[in-house]
Order: C-alpha cells, then sequence, then structure tokens
C-alpha cells in the first residue's frame, strides 16, 4: 500500500519538488529519522518492482535528480538489473540437492521447496534456480538463518540473489539487505537501492571494500557525506 502511494504521490506532484523531498528523507534517514527511513524503504521498493512506476516516469525522475544535484538519488532511478531470463539450460537441469544423490528434476525440486521437512529445506538452500528459490522464500517453515544463507552465497549465477532481493518479506529485514549488499555477486544496480538504508557503520564496509562494485562503493561514500 505503501508503494502504490508513493506511486500516486509521485504522478501528482512536481517532479523537482518530489526529488528534492526523496533526497531529503535519504539524507534524514542516515540519522534514523523512523519516517525518512519508511520514505526510503518504500522508495527502493518502488523502484524494485518494475511494474509500478513506468519507464518514463523513471527517466524524469532521474533528470530532475540529476539537474537538482543529487546524483545517489539519480542511481536508483537507472532500469533494473536482468532478472535471469537468459539462464542455461544447465541451471534447470536435473542435479541432486545432496551430495552422490539421485538427481531431481526441477519441477521435483520446486514440489520439495513447499515441504515442511527441515534437512530437506536446508539441501534445497543451496539450489541455484531462481524459481525453488522463490518457492523457498515464501515457505512458513524457512527462516531468516535460511534466507541469510542464500543471501551469503558467492555464486556467479545472481538470479537466486535476485529473487532475495525483490522478495517483500525478506527484504524487509535488516540483517538480509545487510548481506545482499555486500555479495560482491548481487547485481549492482539491487544493490545500490538497498544500500540506501544501510546504517552508517555497514555504508562504510561497503564503501571500502574492494570487492564490491565502483559504483556501489560511491553510492555508499556520498550516502555517508
Amino acid at each position: 500500500m505503501r508503494c502504490h502511494a508513493l506511486v500516486r504521490a509521485l504522478s501528482t506532484a512536481p517532479r523537482h519538488d518530489a526529488v528534492d523531498v526523496l533526497a531529503a528523507a535519504l539524507a534524514s534517514s542516515r540519522n534514523g529519522d523512523p519516517r525518512a527511513l519508511l520514505i526510503a524503504d518504500t522508495l527502493t521498493a518502488t523502484l524494485t518492482d518494475t511494474e509500478l512506476l513506468s519507464y518514463d516516469m523513471r527517466a524524469s525522475l532521474y533528470a530532475s535528480a540529476k539537474a537538482a544535484g543529487h546524483p545517489t538519488l539519480a542511481r536508483l532511478m537507472f532500469t533494473t538489473s536482468p532478472s535471469g531470463e537468459e539462464q542455461s539450460d544447465e541451471l534447470a537441469a536435473e542435479r541432486p540437492i545432496v551430495p552422490r544423490g539421485k538427481p531431481l528434476t526441477l519441477g521435483e525440486r520446486k514440489s520439495l521447496a513447499r515441504g515442511h521437512r527441515r534437512q530437506m529445506l536446508q539441501h534445497l538452500l543451496r539450489d541455484p534456480h531462481p524459481d525453488v528459490v522463490t518457492i523457498l522464500l515464501d515457505n512458513p517453515h524457512i527462516t531468516e538463518a535460511d534466507v541469510l544463507v542464500i543471501a551469503t552465497r558467492r555464486t556467479p549465477r545472481p538470479a537466486a540473489l535476485i529473487a532475495v532481493a525483490r522478495n517483500h518479506r525478506w527484504r524487509a529485514r535488516y540483517n538480509v539487505r545487510r548481506a545482499l549488499v555486500l555479495n560482491p555477486h548481487t547485481p549492482p544496480l539491487e544493490a545500490l537501492r538497498l544500500a540506501t538504508t544501510l546504517r552508517p557503520m555497514d555504508l562504510r564496509i561497503v564503501a571500502e571494500d574492494p570487492n564490491l562494485a565502483p559504483a556501489l562503493r560511491q553510492q555508499a561514500r556520498e550516502l555517508l557525506q
């Protein structure tokens, strides 16, 4: 509801006023202002959902933010990272979920991901396919500790990390957001948005981590300023 309310406000407010208010909220959120944090989190959630905010509105907000001297806000308006649609056949191929176990089809793994057996769910946390991960994230038997296993995995296939970053239930958890931002395999645009709501102490870690994308480190430095 907050995301839809923000979209309605952005649709009616003058662009220069909108970007000034959003930039002020991002700055105030660094000091722990709860209202500003709520606005910052709502903004990042809105921008993550490609169906909520049109490309034309993003482009207009980007241009206004650049003209007003708000580069950290402007970067958030970039189009979203690829969702993993270019996955190779290998990703959906049969694979065992335990060492030397029987290879299971994608459909079988998705079915198991809906179950409640803890040992089976913990094995499935290592599955690289985003469909399996998406089902796991919605499983009521999955805990934050489980999601952190996915969020901290150093995998060259980022689709599973994108699935976590776009899940409204888990992206609301601070530790999950932090883990995704600090994971060098999280696509930079996803990490940029999540970094907006990190605390100053964690932004300093991001700014100084040579393993992270230069644009993400620059964003962290500007947020700290």
